[in-house]
């Protein structure tokens, strides 16, 4: 996520996917060239966007793609926040049972049916929620809606064979920009044990634990985040 002033108290919030080439090799090399590619797309985003320097926000994988480009260009970054994010994790021997599954044919043939997909997103969303009340049906829908879209299956099981981890996590130790990073202390999908492990590799790093918060703070506790992200970006 990409946060840029637009006029005097508002932000901007955009979402730029991961670029689908050239990510599903295993070497050292190959990994490299995978981070550059993500620094390239993140820096040629801002570039259109009219923007010289952002602050960075990203959730789970989206938050592995915000730290490729700040380290890669921490020119046009300003500040980052981590939320839960991925980059400790990415080996696919330490992602959720849920996902390791789909990355099948069979699995995900199946999940090509909707009532075994509305199924498997319901029991995802109670993973990543600590509070399962919020796991409304119309939130179900909500998350639902994306993976309905001609190819969607084809893309996620796509993304989950990919033994990429982008350079990760030798890169986090190369960010230099101010950094908060915030977990739920719930969190099932990525334990917050690797909220320390972000805190000890960036320098002067800010950690926050939310108590009582899974996988999705930004879904869960949105108040509270926002003051986070306003008292850490106050000259937005």
């Amino acid at each position: 996520m990409v946060r840029a002033p637009v006029t005097e108290g508002q932000l901007e919030r955009l979402v730029a996917g991961r670029h689908g080439q050239g990510l599903v090799s295993k070497t050292d090399a190959e990994h490299v060239r995978a981070a550059e590619q993500v620094a390239h797309d993140g820096g040629l985003l801002l570039e259109r966007l009219g923007v010289s320097r952002a602050t960075l926000v990203g959730n789970s994988l989206g938050g592995a793609v915000a730290v490729v480009l700040a380290a890669r260009h921490p020119e046009r970054v300003r500040r980052l926040v981590l939320i839960d994010s991925a980059g400790f994790n990415l080996d696919p021997s330490r992602r959720p049972l849920i996902l390791r599954l789909l990355r099948f044919g069979p699995v995900a043939a199946a999940f090509d049916a909707l009532p075994i997909r509305r199924r498997v997103v319901t029991a995802a969303l109670r993973q990543v929620f600590y509070d399962r009340a919020l796991v409304t049906p119309e939130k179900v829908e909500e998350y639902l809606a994306p993976l309905v879209r001609p190819g969607a299956t084809e893309a996620i099981r796509s993304l989950l064979a990919r033994q990429t981890a982008l350079g990760l996590p030798a890169l986090v130790a190369e960010v230099r920009v101010p950094t908060l990073i915030v977990w739920g202390r719930h969190d099932r999908w990525i334990p917050a044990a690797d909220a320390d492990r972000f805190a000890s590799a960036i320098p002067a790093a800010r950690k926050v634990v939310l108590e009582e918060c899974g996988h999705v703070p930004q879904e869960e506790r949105p108040a509270e985040l926002v003051h986070l992200l306003e008292e850490f970006d106050p000259g937005r």
